[in-house]
């Protein structure tokens, strides 16, 4: 057996589930991977920097040159274009010959609809020019890049994966329906949603004695939903940012996850809750959604920005009996167990060897 290809991956910020996946990658010895982080800290992000397992630097400084790692390796990487010295060195590796990648969450999340097509346009027009893969963070995002970078490369679905056994079998499941607690996690912004989940949760909770909502997380928008949910605060908690290994908790003592995101290039949230057993309403503008969520079966997809849409689901979903909820908890189980941190480095690793073979 000969050395494993030395895999140089140029991303934005060490998230857990991006160490997670990178570290797991790493131990497999399948890869010889080297990451290259862009950014030590995001200002809207306060993940607590985990302990990393594979072989990384970071660069947040522009080089003076080439970056070794990028033009010496067998395949790069890259997972996003700023900054400009991210393009600059891209157009680097698009000029040696040596393959690359593009592995990206959907295009198109600002909203500028043709003029942001016209500038990915220009900042990838690297990647116009060659037949270099490209992997879309789920299917949704796979769909996005063909239509908008042709069909005249390979392309593959390599979403996030995180490590979801610490969800798995941590809530039990109730015998009465005498409280429904609803989860929220996620930032508190315009784009999840949580202005349209405060509004139909002030209309359903004098409606519905039985049902408690947890927020979990915090944002700019935390203060008019405390005062839009202010006379039911006995029934309603924020319990504001929670770290990685924090999160498991909550929702093992939820009985429902919605996220009502008006935009999600994947949303990690989604597999979380799927693995915890919880029934799960989300839009059709998440990408990790319409993988893995099968209306009926195991949620809810409704239309993004719907107040309607979002009302009807939640209404549906706290009518379920608890043996009802049982099947779709069961579901939710079977339908996860191919987004495992192992299936996700075998993903991961098909996408790898595709890409160095078609190059």
């Amino acid at each position: 057996m000969g050395q494993p290809p030395r895999v140089t991956v140029v991303t934005n910020y060490p998230s857990p589930y991006q160490v997670e996946l990178f570290d797991a990658l790493t131990q497999s010895g399948q890869v010889e991977l080297q990451v290259l982080y862009t950014n030590t800290a995001l200002h809207d992000r306060q993940w607590q920097q985990q302990a990393k397992q594979h072989a990384h630097r970071f660069i947040e400084q522009p080089p003076a040159g080439s970056i070794a790692e990028l033009q010496t390796c067998a395949l790069a990487v890259f997972t996003h274009y700023q900054p400009a010295w991210v393009r600059q060195q891209l157009t680097q590796r698009h000029r040696s010959g040596k393959p690359w990648c593009f592995w990206g969450e959907r295009p198109g999340a600002s909203g500028w609809r043709w003029l942001g097509s016209w500038r990915r346009r220009w900042y990838l027009r690297d990647l116009h020019r060659s037949r270099a893969a490209i992997w879309g963070i789920g299917q949704w995002a796979v769909q996005a890049w063909q239509a908008e970078f042709g069909k005249q490369r390979p392309y593959f679905n390599v979403p996030y994966f995180s490590n979801l056994q610490r969800f798995i079998g941590q809530r039990k499941l109730k015998e009465t329906s005498d409280h429904i607690r609803l989860l929220y996690s996620g930032s508190l912004i315009h784009r999840k949603g949580v202005d349209l989940l405060a509004r139909v949760c002030s209309r359903l909770l004098p409606q519905w004695p039985a049902l408690e909502v947890d927020w979990v997380g915090d944002g700019p928008l935390q203060s008019d939903l405390q005062s839009m949910l202010a006379p039911w605060k006995d029934r309603v908690r924020f319990h504001g940012f929670q770290q990685w290994g924090d999160l498991p908790r909550y929702y093992a003592e939820a009985d429902l996850l919605c996220v009502p995101s008006r935009y999600d290039g994947w949303a990690m949230v989604v597999p979380e809750g799927l693995a915890a057993g919880l029934p799960v309403i989300a839009t059709d503008r998440m990408g990790a959604a319409l993988d893995l969520i099968q209306p009926g079966h195991n949620g809810w997809i409704i239309k993004a920005g719907s107040k309607a849409a979002l009302a009807t689901a939640l209404q549906e979903a706290m009518s379920l009996q608890p043996t009802q909820r049982q099947s779709m908890s069961e579901r939710s189980a079977k339908i996860i167990e191919k987004h495992s941190l192992a299936h996700g480095v075998a993903v991961w690793l098909t996408a790898m060897n595709a890409s160095l073979a078609g190059s």
